[in-house]
Order: structure tokens, then sequence, then C-alpha cells
């Protein structure tokens, strides 16, 4: 009972700390793309993610898109997006400063396409 305790307490106060992984706005670096099923292949591509009240957006070269917050463990982070222009998006941000994202579209012949790279301050 006590470790139980122990863990809520922690837990807690974890969630009184600010995520600076995502507090300021982050720069987004992706140097690896995969396209569905034709394989993966250096990129170049720049985002910003940073929170905007109580979510979180994407700002690149495509567009904006907006993120919640879907899942966090051990400082590790999932964010979603709904539905926008046939897609939607899942963005991973790790404790290292890894970053994932992914964009799967919601269409017949539909598409996937994921992003490999990290986010700084």
């Amino acid at each position: 009972m006590f470790a139980k305790k122990s863990r809520l307490v922690i837990w807690a106060l974890a969630c009184l700390l600010p995520l600076p992984a995502v507090a300021m706005p982050l720069t987004c670096t992706f140097t690896t793309e995969c396209l569905d099923t034709e394989g993966c292949q250096d990129t170049t591509y720049e985002v910003t993610f940073g929170a905007v009240n109580e979510r979180f957006l994407m700002s690149g070269i495509a567009a904006e898109r907006a993120f919640d917050l879907m899942s966090e463990e051990d400082g590790h982070r999932a964010f979603v997006s709904d539905a926008q222009n046939g897609a939607v998006g899942l963005m991973t941000l790790l404790s290292d400063w890894a970053a994932s994202y992914a964009e799967v579209g919601l269409f017949e012949g539909s598409y996937a396409v994921c992003y490999h790279g990290e986010c700084r301050e």
C-alpha cells in the first residue's frame, strides 16, 4: 500500500511540473521519411511544435495541424490530431528528444507516411 501511495504522490508532483519538451515551441527536424511500401529515404523536413492554449500546434510547409496530448509515460509523450484534409496524425516525442510523426490517410487508396528525427528548443 505504501508503494502505491508513493507512486501516486510522485505522479501527482510530476503533473505539477511544466512540460519542458513542449512548453516552448520546439523545432523538429526530420531526417528520414518512410512512404507506405516505397521504403525510407533521407529528407530535411522541419516543423515547429508547441503548446497553444490547451492544445499543441504543428506548423510546417504543408499547413498547421492541432494535436491533443494522448498519452504520457516516463517522460515520453504521444499526441494525436483529428482528421484534417483526409488524414490523421500521430506525433511522438521521447525524453531524449527523438521524435516521430506519422500521417495516415482516411480514404480508399489511402497512404501512410512517417518521419523520424528530433525536436529541440
